[in-house]
């Protein structure tokens, strides 16, 4: 029983939830470098900045080294290390007026038609924090912490 409902779980998340086919507009931005699992630097607007993925969170009180969430992105970014950081276009969504308290920009991150905020959430690196978010990707956002749930992923191990 507790099998077929993973089955089906897992089916209604790839079904409707694992190709974000949202038409996005945003920005050229260049990587410069991971800063976490949640921070990156880009050069936009002519200028570098602090960039925080929104919708997630590296969670504090749980015990695992942080430095995996880093690399994970990384991976990400660069297609699990075949392109250098620095050589990375990404498109991002933001509002280029607005920071966060720690002058950071905040949005989303697309590379390759997928949304890497909804990634690292797959990865199990993160959870999922909707509360300063636009509402835009929620569910995608959602859906991605679910199936790492499912899959065991990351922070989601069952033996962590």
């Amino acid at each position: 029983m507790i099998k077929n409902l993973l089955v089906i779980s897992l089916l209604i998340i790839f079904l409707f939830g694992c190709n974000s086919s949202h038409k996005f507009g945003g920005i050229n931005a260049q990587i410069n470098r991971v800063i976490s699992g949640q921070t990156i630097e880009i050069f936009v607007d002519k200028k570098n900045v602090s960039f925080r993925l929104m919708g997630l969170r590296i969670p504090s009180n749980i015990n695992y080294d942080k430095k995996l969430a880093q690399q994970h992105l990384i991976q990400l970014l660069t297609s699990n290390y075949h392109y250098p950081l620095n050589s990375v276009i990404v498109k991002v969504e933001t509002k280029l007026n607005q920071k966060d308290k720690y002058g950071r920009l905040a949005g989303y991150v697309w590379l390759n038609n997928q949304l890497i905020n909804r990634k690292v959430l797959e990865g199990g690196w993160a959870i999922a924090s909707l509360e300063y978010t636009d509402g835009k990707y929620d569910q995608d956002l959602l859906q991605g912490e679910e199936y790492a749930r499912i899959m065991g992923n990351g922070i989601w191990k069952i033996n962590h």
